[in-house]
């Protein structure tokens, strides 16, 4: 039987945000980030996705993120840790919709 995630494990603070377009008026956009929600969450390292870009090969640290379940969260595509971008690669709920499991990685 799988435990329970308790609430001392949802000891970070992170902060959830949403890429917004707007004009730059000159016939462009501008991406700016607009704070979904402030969250506890379950910080979990992983080994890092190795990728190789113009003869350079770079592991960008990587980590899952576990947070209780709320729909408006599923807007998520960067969360803030530390002051630390990581940018979102996926999203998946627990079969009860309890919680939200984000794999992430560093965003340069």
């Amino acid at each position: 039987m799988r435990r329970a995630l308790s609430r001392g494990r949802l000891r970070h603070s992170v902060v959830c945000q949403k890429a917004v377009r707007t004009d730059d008026g000159v016939g462009g956009f501008l991406v700016q980030w607009q704070d979904i929600a402030t969250v506890r969450a379950e910080i979990i390292p992983r080994q890092p996705d190795r990728r190789t870009d113009a003869h350079q090969d770079q592991a960008r640290p990587a980590f899952r993120v576990r947070l209780r379940h709320q729909a408006v969260l599923m807007e998520t595509t960067r969360l803030l840790w530390q002051g630390t971008p990581l940018r979102v690669l996926s999203v998946a709920t627990d079969q009860h919709q309890r919680w939200l499991n984000f794999d992430l990685e560093e965003d340069r």
